[in-house]
């Protein structure tokens, strides 16, 4: 009896443990997804929520693989990120990759589209800029936590006078005061922004860009989500490759300039 009873112990613990190991991630709670609150048509706020394109692609692809989730706005970009480090956000919806992300974010295998970013100047004011050094004898702004590729922003840190300041919002109306002679920045988010601000007649943009980088989705690398990154990877390409992505980013900025 007693050889029987071990037995039967022993096949519920295999069982109990098949059952553990095949429990999904999720079980226990929803994916957080953020982004960043100022920068159309990839994510910004709206009534208090967060929208754009990388933040519909991420539940469109998150429907899908019938994973929940919840939108937290956070209000702010760089806390956004320092809650993704932590793990208390699953996953970014629209950021550049760099070096220091690379360390605490799993960024899809592809953006989901490409990003031109230029250099704004208060309207008339317009400089010769063939190359980065060109900027170097002029006083720019920038916006916290923002980035315009890891050499640039490694450039900018060392090489030139940069104030920083809360939200690219802010950082235009620098440049349309005056304050500042130059922002570099998204050309389309930029506009954008510009037009909602009203600040279109004030701020232009010098016509060579300064770089052009990836918009991505990026995972924490410390989310629980993680098992479910490759079929992620395989869907997105699929929206990529079947024109999704590319109407939901026209739809998006018509939506971001209304």
């Amino acid at each position: 009896m007693a050889q029987i009873t071990m037995s039967r112990m022993l096949r519920l613990s295999l069982i109990l443990g098949a059952l553990l190991v095949s429990t999904p991630s999720w079980a226990n709670g929803a994916l957080v997804i953020s982004g960043h609150p100022q920068w159309p048509p990839y994510s910004w706020e709206k009534d208090g929520r967060l929208t754009g394109i990388a933040v519909e692609v991420t539940q469109l692809i998150l429907g899908d693989l019938k994973v929940p989730y919840e939108v937290r706005n956070e209000g702010n970009w760089n806390r956004a990120l320092n809650l993704t480090r932590l793990g208390d956000v699953d996953i970014i919806a629209g950021v550049y990759q760099t070096k220091e992300r690379k360390a605490y974010l799993r960024f899809t295998n592809s953006p989901l589209t490409l990003d031109h970013n230029v250099v704004w100047i208060p309207r008339g004011k317009a400089f010769p800029f063939k190359s980065w050094s060109d900027l170097r004898s002029r006083h720019g702004v920038s916006a916290i936590g923002d980035s315009l590729g890891e050499a640039f922003d490694d450039f900018m840190r060392q090489k030139l006078a940069v104030d920083y300041v809360t939200g690219p919002e802010n950082a235009f109306r620098m440049i349309a005061a005056g304050r500042a002679d130059y922002f570099p920045y998204s050309q389309v988010a930029g506009e954008i922004m510009l037009s909602r601000l009203g600040l279109t007649e004030k701020v232009e943009f010098l016509p060579d860009p300064i770089t052009q980088a990836g918009c991505y989705i990026a995972f924490s690398s410390k989310s629980r989500f993680l098992p479910i990154v490759a079929d992620f990877n395989a869907r997105l390409a699929q929206l990529v490759a079947d024109g999704t992505v590319a109407s939901l980013l026209s739809k998006y900025k018509s939506e971001a300039a209304q």
